[in-house]
């Protein structure tokens, strides 16, 4: 099942708070022991979620300094400046902001960070009438598609009209071409 595995963010804060405390890494390999796991793919979000509080709650080794960092943007926040991103405008300055910040995208602002360019997106007046047709697909066209496309027939539906459009995935669609496919997979 997608989705059922740790996430990016998850996955990047784990290493970031290793690579802060190297003898974290022993926490994880006793918690990995622990649930009966390999590695850290294979674990839920919960059990993952399990892991960052307990390597974040963990002593210093002796001799070792622990710096704390701020956490990742949540999943929600990452898919809210998706959707926010729906002008030029908004695009440009989400730009601003990750190069302000030095970040190479959303994915790896922290939850203060993701909550400044909330607040700045929104911030941002939409016109009446302005054409957010090129802004990326919303998380919730994403997810209406894959309840559309239940039947292998619909898959083939969707998998010419990426074709078509010289497309990888749902994912590279705009906003007017997911609403192309969502009207084609009806």
């Amino acid at each position: 099942m997608p989705g059922s595995g740790p996430t990016k963010n998850q996955i990047s804060f784990i290493a970031k708070l290793i690579g802060e405390s190297p003898s974290r890494e022993k926490i994880q390999e006793d918690f990995l022991r622990s649930v009966g796991k390999g590695s850290i793919d294979e674990l839920t979000v919960q059990e993952t979620s399990q892991l960052i509080d307990r390597l974040k709650n963990a002593p210093a080794a002796e001799g070792e300094k622990i710096q704390v960092t701020d956490p990742l943007a949540t999943g929600k926040q990452i898919s809210f400046l998706t959707s926010l991103q729906s002008t030029e405008e908004r695009m440009n300055a989400a730009r601003e902001f990750l190069k302000r910040v030095g970040k190479p995208n959303i994915n790896l602002l922290t939850m203060q960070e993701a909550s400044e360019l909330i607040e700045k997106l929104k911030s941002i007046e939409m016109r009446k009438g302005q054409d957010t047709s090129g802004a990326p697909v919303t998380p919730k066209q994403v997810k209406y598609i894959g309840s559309l496309m239940a039947g292998e027939d619909k898959k083939k539906v969707a998998e010419l009209f990426l074709k078509k459009i010289n497309k990888k995935d749902v994912g590279e669609l705009n906003r007017r071409e997911a609403s192309q496919l969502i009207d084609l997979l009806k």
